[in-house]
């Protein structure tokens, strides 16, 4: 009496393919040094320089992720900027709204990268 399970080869090859398909972005924001966008098996990765586009622009949308890089829900995260050894506090929303919830107080750039699961 043999336990086997019939394993679909094309359900596995579909699984797979999730694994090797990647979608990414490079996202044109004003005074920003690069920011991109990766997805890969509905999972997204958000890679940030600032340069000064961030600066004063606390409160608002600093930008928005096209519909395919977006969370699935509101994710809160902490980034500290370039010349100093303060941060800020940060919200991605689930319509892909960045917001920055606090002043600066230099224009140094932020760096940072997050990953999260996108939004199905």
């Amino acid at each position: 009496n043999m336990n086997f399970e019939d394993i679909s080869i094309w359900d596995n090859r579909k699984r797979l393919e999730n694994f090797s398909r990647l979608e990414s972005e490079k996202l044109s924001i004003t005074n920003a040094t690069d920011i991109r966008v990766y997805k890969i098996a509905g999972m997204v990765t958000l890679i940030v320089d600032s340069g000064t586009a961030f600066f004063n622009k606390n409160g608002v949308p600093i930008f928005t992720l096209p519909e395919k890089f977006r969370p699935d829900k509101t994710i809160y995260f902490s980034a500290s900027y370039r010349n100093s050894t303060k941060s800020n506090t940060f919200f991605l929303y689930a319509n892909g709204n960045l917001i920055k919830s606090e002043a600066d107080d230099n224009a140094g750039a932020y760096y940072f990268t997050i990953t999260y699961p996108a939004k199905n």
